[in-house]
């Protein structure tokens, strides 16, 4: 399991860790679940008559997801 501290006072990112697999606790409001939800909400896909699966503007919405960390 890969763990990075963020300690402001000493300088923001710590030294990269890699420690054995434990459990750990991720508030609901956390930014990162409702982020990683809002970005598929726009991929959408339909069944053609001849039963293919076919995405509908997927381009749309991975240029979305490129532009967002601007």
């Amino acid at each position: 399991m890969l763990e990075i501290n963020y300690d402001r006072e000493n300088g923001g990112w710590q030294r990269p860790m890699i420690i054995p697999n434990a459990p750990f606790e991720l508030m609901p409001e956390n930014a990162t679940l409702n982020y990683s939800i809002e970005c598929f909400e726009g991929a959408k896909a339909f069944k053609t008559i001849d039963r293919r699966v076919m995405g509908y503007r997927i381009d749309r919405n991975f240029r979305r997801m490129n532009q967002s960390h601007l």
